[in-house]
């Protein structure tokens, strides 16, 4: 009896190990499960994120440059508007002159004078003259350098090897007028390389060409300073901005500030200058790039200076204006939301434990139940069982003891008829 109670509960005790023990793999499962998709998602958001900041901000550097080039180009059509507006003035002064003294001057005397007319006249800050060549190549007007008129310029090139006398005399014998951009010097500046667009027309009467030009860079200057102002207004994302430097390392703007071009990009963040200087590297080489490029690196943020992050920019170069424009983003940006994700995947598995805690109990609650209501019902059937074969035990005991006594009695008989016949 004493065997059997005690198989009985090593059956139980092992019943109750074995539910524990799926259950407790099946949680574990669960929960390996969510921490192993929780992984893959949060990789799959970091993945996405900096594949939505990188295309953001290259939407928003994209867009500077694309305003940048359209400011340039509206500003030299009206340049090259100007100068064909200066060029056909200073055409219909030679020609009223002409026209009025033609047949009381000579063509000496009427020369002078038109000469001498133009000569003076300034605009455009003093930096815009007029010039006048014959096409023979001899120049006979150059306000700003009188000491080559009379000169054959024929044979004269620019810093980038072009002929300009003979390319404008071309020009004019084509076509009549035309636009040319060449490189030249320029008033009250030194050297001789500064980018040039100028505008000429054919004088018939003398078989001269009459023109003048404005600088590139006076025309750039014009524009820089409200691109960048508009520029230093620009906000996207969370803590976007637009930089613009030099690519000679002067700061012009960053983080809506606007600088005066006269420091370097590390002395205005001059906490780590070398480390600064390495970041403006990556910077240019990025800016070389035909269709700009990223660069990772380290920046402290706006909301924490005192803190570092990893960041990335884009970065796009403008050589006509010798600038580099970019925009970034920090990258750890993403963590908060990956942290959060975490945070709900925590208490989602508290959630689960409690509810696969709570449904254990129950399941073992079920078993235990059953299995005494089990062993209850196999004990009944022992015990009548036991009641069967006690009777069957009975009856055949009670069988017995009716054979025996009849076995005496008929021994009882023989005993007395043996006595009878004896007597």
């Amino acid at each position: 009896m004493k065997k059997k109670t005690s198989f009985i509960k090593m059956i139980q005790l092992w019943g109750i190990i074995i539910l524990i023990t799926i259950s407790v793999c099946i949680i574990a499962l669960d929960i390996g499960i969510s921490y192993h998709d929780f992984k893959s998602r949060a990789k799959q958001t970091r993945a996405d994120y900096i594949s939505r900041q990188k295309q953001m901000i290259k939407h928003e550097v994209d867009r500077v440059v694309n305003m940048i080039n359209h400011e340039k180009t509206q500003s030299e059509v009206l340049t090259k508007s100007k100068i064909k507006s200066r060029v056909y003035e200073a055409y219909s002064i030679a020609q009223n002159i002409y026209q009025q003294n033609k047949t009381a001057k000579t063509r000496h005397e009427i020369q002078k004078m038109i000469l001498d007319a133009l000569r003076p006249i300034r605009f455009e800050h003093g930096s815009g003259y007029y010039f006048a060549t014959r096409l023979d190549g001899i120049e006979i007007l150059f306000s700003d350098k009188p000491e080559i008129e009379g000169l054959n310029l024929l044979d004269l090139q620019d810093t980038r090897g072009q002929y300009v006398i003979k390319d404008t005399i071309e020009i004019a014998r084509q076509s009549g007028e035309g636009f040319y951009e060449y490189r030249w010097t320029k008033p009250d500046a030194a050297g001789n390389d500064f980018k040039k667009i100028s505008f000429i027309k054919r004088f018939e009467p003398f078989d001269w060409f009459i023109g003048t030009g404005l600088y590139v860079d006076d025309i750039e200057n014009g524009i820089k300073s409200g691109i960048l102002s508009a520029i230093s207004r620009i906000r996207f994302g969370k803590e976007g901005y637009i930089f613009v430097n030099r690519l000679n390392g002067d700061a012009l703007v960053s983080n809506g500030k606007i600088f005066s071009g006269t420091k370097k990009l590390w002395e205005v963040f001059n906490k780590n200058p070398e480390k600064t200087k390495n970041i403006f590297k990556k910077a240019c080489r990025a800016a070389l790039t035909p269709d700009g490029d990223y660069i990772n690196y380290s920046w402290m943020k706006l909301t924490d200076s005192d803190k570092e992050s990893p960041k990335v920019s884009y970065i796009y170069g403008i050589p006509d204006l010798q600038w580099l424009v970019g925009a970034g983003v920090y990258l750890d940006d993403v963590e908060a939301d990956i942290a959060v994700m975490h945070t709900k995947l925590n208490n989602q598995i508290k959630e689960r434990l409690l509810y696969s805690t709570l449904i254990i109990v129950a399941v073992l609650a079920i078993f235990l139940f059953l299995f005494n209501l089990i062993i209850r019902w196999f004990n009944e059937l022992d015990r009548i069982a036991k009641n069967a074969n006690k009777m069957l035990q009975d009856r055949i005991h009670d069988r017995q003891a009716l054979l025996d006594e009849r076995e005496q009695l008929f021994v009882t008989i023989r005993s007395i008829g043996d006595g009878v016949i004896t007597t």
